[in-house]
């Protein structure tokens, strides 16, 4: 599983993004507005045998896509940059829900979004997706 070609696709669908990347290897500073991805957790299901010493499992993995925009000092820009937010985040759903990445075995869902934790000069929001993988031991 690889979450490139989800970067990939944020890069191509979601144009106001200055910067995309994953977490583990984007630089620690970079341009605003940024999309930052990062897995957030995985559930397993059931096993399944499928040939003796070998099975089958599928697992939901979180994906989470980190909205960081600047945070603004009055009352005009506030409006600004609330609209620019909200374009980031319908762009993200438009992008990912019910597009399929190569590894999964269904489309990606939307599951919700939170406020990340509070930094000076920025605002954070995490938009959460869902997708399911087959985790297959031969």
């Amino acid at each position: 599983m690889s979450f490139r070609n989800i970067v990939l696709r944020i890069k191509e669908q979601c144009p106001d993004f200055v910067f995309v990347d994953h977490v583990l290897t984007c630089p620690a500073r970079y341009d605003l507005p940024a999309a930052i991805i990062t897995p957030v957790k995985t559930d397993a299901e059931p096993p399944r045998i499928i040939t003796p010493g070998a099975y089958s499992q599928d697992t939901l993995l979180t994906v989470g896509i980190y909205v960081v925009v600047p945070r603004r000092q009055d009352a005009v820009a506030d409006v600004d940059g609330a609209e620019l937010f909200d374009r980031l985040c319908d762009a993200l759903r438009a992008a990912l829900v019910n597009w399929q990445p190569d590894w999964a075995i269904e489309p990606m869902q939307y599951a919700g979004g939170m406020m990340a934790p509070y930094e000076p000069g920025v605002v954070t929001w995490r938009e959460d997706f869902i997708v399911r993988n087959e985790l297959r031991i031969t």
